[in-house]
């Protein structure tokens, strides 16, 4: 199956009891006496990813993630080269309840935005870049922005035109939200908990739950089913990859649910991801949710994220109707090389048109259909494998130097 990582960790929420310098509010910073600014971003793969000016030295890209609290960077390198000093040393654990690490907090990190000032913030440095998201992404990022970056702002993500807008909410107007239905949500912590029903199977019964907005995560729905104990799963499921934990993959499932109700807007027959884990841990506190909601589903909508007042406003784009496209193949392809644009096979799913044909865990793809694979990024790659049902594609591989010819057949995992 196609890979759609979320970043499940416990210190991606982890607070870093950022402070105020002087007289500078958090994220109004980012605006001087403007009105709003626009931030262009990239929409690879799942993730908004962000161009950022690091310690006015390094042009380098970073994901937003709404359900991140604070700045992570992946890279230590990027801090080392200057000779700072970590303020302290935190142990944190991952989501997979397997390891610690210890990582740094570093603080007065000089961030500049396209369209924004050089702002100062204080950010959580890894390490070791183990996650590797250029792997999963296909192009290469350093870490991750949250919601603390935006904190005391509006934030608008507009998925068509590409940008995010910035607002002081001293100069908004409530007027901008014409057109735009305000979503049930519960605000905690800097992040968003929104409202939903969901039924899970056609017979069964409607349930409210907690969905975490997460734009760090390229999926549609993720699902705790042990967060409730009156949850059920639906009748066919198979394995999936949800994440990237300090013991290895994060492990689920993947199923069709009937019905999510966000108040007026409603998805049936939704693909949807399901872990086990009942809880999140953030510090000492658990986060009690249900689930999450990623960019799948998001990217559907121009959104206001109000960081000021705690609300947030849909309004459904012209893809809202558009089919969820998703893996024909049953395997996971993974990035690699100095520029992202080799290939080879994660995983592959038991009883799939890839383990049909012989495809293993290692086998680089050297060509797919008339081109050879270097031609592609890896969405690109990834949307050739979830065209049709039925479509046929020659597949060349490498596996221990030796190049070999297959053939496969698309087809819907999720129909008898």
């Amino acid at each position: 199956m196609r890979l759609k990582i979320v970043l499940i960790w416990f210190f991606l929420s982890f607070w870093l009891g950022l402070k105020s310098q002087g007289y500078v509010i958090t994220g109004l910073d980012l605006l001087e006496d403007k009105k709003y600014i626009e931030v262009p971003f990239q929409f690879i793969n799942g993730h908004i990813v962000l161009d950022v000016n690091f310690q006015g030295i390094f042009d380098v890209k970073f994901i937003f993630d709404t359900g991140a609290q604070n700045v992570v960077l992946f890279e230590k390198s990027y801090v080392d080269v200057f000779g700072i000093k970590a303020e302290r040393t935190i142990t944190l654990r991952g989501a997979d309840l397997i390891g610690n690490i210890q990582a740094n907090i570093v603080r007065n990190i000089s961030m500049k935005l396209e369209g924004s000032k050089m702002v100062e913030r204080d950010i959580l440095v890894l390490p070791t870049n183990f996650l590797k998201m250029e792997e999963i992404i296909g192009v290469n990022v350093i870490g991750i922005i949250g919601a603390e970056f935006f904190r005391n702002t509006i934030v608008k993500i507009d998925f068509d035109r590409h940008v995010l807008t910035v607002f002081n909410p001293n100069k908004f107007s409530d007027k901008v939200t014409k057109g735009f239905e305000e979503v049930d949500c519960e605000f905690l912590e800097n992040k968003f908990y929104i409202n939903s029903r969901v039924r899970i199977n056609n017979n069964g019964e409607y349930k409210n739950l907690r969905l975490l907005l997460d734009t760090g995560a390229a999926m549609s729905f993720l699902i705790n089913t042990n967060s409730d104990t009156t949850l059920t799963v639906p009748d066919k499921l198979l394995p999936s990859i949800l994440g990237q934990g300090l013991g290895g993959p994060i492990l689920g499932y993947i199923g069709k649910v009937d019905q999510i109700n966000l108040d007026t807007f409603n998805f049936p027959n939704m693909l949807t991801y399901f872990q086990d884990d009942s809880y999140i841990i953030v510090g000492d506190r658990v986060d009690q949710r249900n689930g999450l909601l990623g960019t799948q589903v998001l990217s559907r909508f121009t959104i206001f994220v109000d960081y000021f007042r705690g609300r947030l406003f849909f309004k459904a784009s012209k893809k809202y109707n558009k089919d969820f496209k998703y893996d024909l193949s049953g395997m996971t392809l993974h990035a690699f090389g100095p520029k992202l644009n080799h290939f080879f096979v994660k995983a592959v799913l038991d009883n799939s048109p890839a383990q049909e044909i012989g495809l293993e865990a290692g086998d680089e793809i050297v060509r797919i259909g008339f081109w050879g694979a270097w031609r592609y990024d890896l969405e690109g790659l990834s949307s050739l494998l979830a065209k049709k049902p039925g479509k046929k594609l020659e597949i060349v591989i490498k596996r221990k130097g030796e190049k070999i010819t297959k053939q496969i057949v698309l087809r819907d995992l999720f129909r008898d």
